[in-house]
């Protein structure tokens, strides 16, 4: 995102969303004009980027500040959460559309005639009833974070599980990174821990119950007799196979370069599918946040 051959220049890329189409979507929450973030679409065969959506232009609706999850509506539509800035700008979740960039704000967090107030809301995912689950942090009981679930017609709110509420299962903190799995429950990550095994900077895979949001953990990213350790997991993806994909920005240590866990679905057993830090792997990268599948076609 520094190379201006491949495009605008961004800043600090993070969620990313695949189009049916196959061009991938990527929310930089510090890119383009007074570092109020940019929706790019980006070419998955050449890397080359445009940008969709400027959140600093006010021609294509109101402004946003921080754009950080991104998620695609079976229409096509795309969904955008802004957690807003250190101004006190409004927490936001915008409707954004495909073809022009333009935004209109289907729920604003800071809206009580909407539901419950959130802040920082993150992650994206869609029900099976194209409900919009989202994960917000310093919400609900101690501040630890809530996923809502928001009516995607009117953006009215409803929580469904409260991360610092012992009564809907273990707590954690700071959910992130939401998913679906086929049978309708949700993954969700929190970049920090309460409940479970290792220190708080470890994290946590919950699964949440789509009817009354109750929690289990899947994978405690400290727990070593589940696989290597992992700090701050961000976002979640599932693969054609059912296995679970976690980007985690540490992997090993604190101060390591991150990674991609794969996990096992059923006893949250993980591998560290790809090592950031690995040049055997690849190009260096340092703290993955997003992930997301690009599935082959054929001709």
């Amino acid at each position: 995102f520094h190379d201006s051959a491949q495009g605008p220049i961004g800043a600090d890329p993070g969620a990313v969303g695949v189009e049916s189409g196959g061009s991938v979507l990527v929310a930089d929450n510090s890119g383009g004009a007074g570092f109020r973030g940019t929706l790019f679409r980006t070419s998955p065969a050449t890397g080359i980027r445009t940008v969709l959506s400027d959140f600093a232009n006010a021609a294509q609706g109101p402004l946003g500040t921080d754009p950080l999850g991104v998620t695609i509506d079976s229409t096509g539509t795309i969904l955008v959460a802004d957690p807003g800035g250190a101004q006190g700008d409004p927490n936001l979740l915008f409707r954004i559309d495909p073809a022009t960039g333009a935004r209109t704000v289907l729920s604003d967090f800071s809206d009580p005639a909407q539901g419950p107030l959130g802040e920082n809301p993150t992650g994206l995912a869609l029900d099976h009833a194209g409900r919009v689950l989202v994960a917000t942090g310093q919400t609900g009981t101690g501040l630890r974070g809530v996923l809502f679930r928001v009516d995607p017609t009117s953006g009215v709110r409803e929580i469904l599980s409260d991360f610092g509420d012992a009564n809907q299962g273990p707590r954690g903190d700071l959910p992130y990174g939401v998913a679906l799995e086929p049978g309708g429950t949700i993954l969700v990550t929190t970049i920090f821990k309460l409940d479970g095994i290792g220190t708080s900077f470890n994290g946590t895979l919950f699964r949440v119950d789509p009817l009354d949001g109750t929690r289990t953990i899947l994978s405690a990213f400290g727990d070593p007799s589940q696989g290597p350790v992992g700090f701050s997991p961000s976002g979640v993806a599932i693969d054609p196979s059912g296995s679970i994909l976690v980007a985690a920005q540490h992997v090993g240590t604190f101060d390591s370069p991150g990674g991609i866990f794969r996990i096992d679905p059923v006893t949250g057993d993980r591998i560290l599918l790809s090592d950031f830090g690995n040049a055997s792997h690849g190009p260096l990268g340092v703290s993955p946040t997003g992930v997301a599948i690009i599935l082959a076609t054929t001709p």
